[in-house]
Order: C-alpha cells, then structure tokens, then sequence
C-alpha cells in the first residue's frame, strides 16, 4: 500500500513535523486536517525558500502547544532517555498531539525522529513515520564509558563529573513495538 495513501484513512487531525511537509506529505493529504506548530514553520522557512516545490499552505493550521503538555512531554522524555535528543521543535509537535488528544480528537503525529516516536509511543499517541519508523520502545541509560558511572535519565552533562570523560547512552531496555497496520 502507497505509505502517503494510508494517512488519509486516519480518522483526527495529522500533526506534522518538517519531514512530512520535505517528503511531500502535506500535499498529498491537503485535504484533511493538519496541524503543525510555529517550531516547524521556523524550521521550514529556508527550506521552502530553496525548495522547488509550491506548497499550498491555507488549509494547514499552526498552533502553539499549551506549558501543561509540553511540561508532559518533558517528563515523558527524561523517563525514557530522550530528553537530551529532543530539540524544541520536536516537543512542540509531541505537546501538540498530546493537547489534541486531551481534546478528544485522535491526532496521527507524522515524523521521522526516532525519539519523537519513541516519546510519543510511552505517551500513548498514536504516530507514523514516513519510512520505516522504530522497531523496540527503548528506555536509555547514560553512562561514563571509563569510569562506569551511571546517570539518571534527566542528566544534563555531556562529561562525566566525577572523572571528565564524555558521557554516552545505550538502551538499557527495549519492549517491542505491536503495529497495527
């Protein structure tokens, strides 16, 4: 089944980040609701300047998540480790979803971001990559390689305090993934 085709059968609004509108997804679903937030746009801009591609944007709407959700999403991403992978743009759509969903609709969050879609399956919003999208939920540990110093997940350091070396992450745990297609 055509990947495109399959995200105008969702029923709720399609909260999408940059990747859908770089890999032509807006204009195939121009004619259902999407959503997206002033972050993307900003993160748009150069690439809609030097794009070739004309995008109608009038159906599209932007709106700016409430603090309460993007607060949710923050928590979410130090629980599962991903707090340090998400910029800023990604909360916002990961908040925005959670918000609509608060509201009763039935967001599709639409990104490529492997932590935006491991966030957004440990807060229960249902999302889609364009491709191929995440495998295993993962809960990341971070850690010094050199001295084996482990870390709570809302670590913000990039060197270790206790011997200076630079800190990494690995999965200290995977759960995998049931897709319904």
């Amino acid at each position: 089944m055509n990947r495109k085709a399959s995200f105008q059968r969702k029923s709720g609004p399609l909260v999408l980040d940059a990747s859908a509108f770089i890999m032509g997804l807006y204009s195939a679903s121009s004619n259902k609701g999407a959503v997206t937030t002033p972050e993307v746009m900003s993160e748009l801009k150069n690439w809609l300047r030097s794009s070739s591609s004309i995008l109608s944007l009038e159906r599209l709407r932007v709106s700016s998540p409430a603090k309460k959700f993007l607060d949710e999403v923050r928590q979410a991403s130090k629980e599962t480790g991903d707090f340090l992978k998400l910029s800023k743009t990604d909360s916002s759509i990961l908040a925005l979803a959670l918000q609509l969903k608060s509201q009763g609709l039935k967001p599709l969050l639409v990104s490529e971001d492997y932590a935006v879609q491991n966030v957004a399956h440990h807060l229960g919003l249902e999302y889609a990559p364009l491709a191929e999208g995440i495998k295993s939920q993962i809960q990341w540990l971070t850690y010094c390689p050199a001295c084996k110093k482990r870390f709570k997940a809302d670590f913000l350091g990039k060197t270790c305090p206790i011997c200076g070396a630079e800190v990494k992450r690995k999965a200290a745990k995977k759960f995998p993934i049931k897709r319904k297609n």
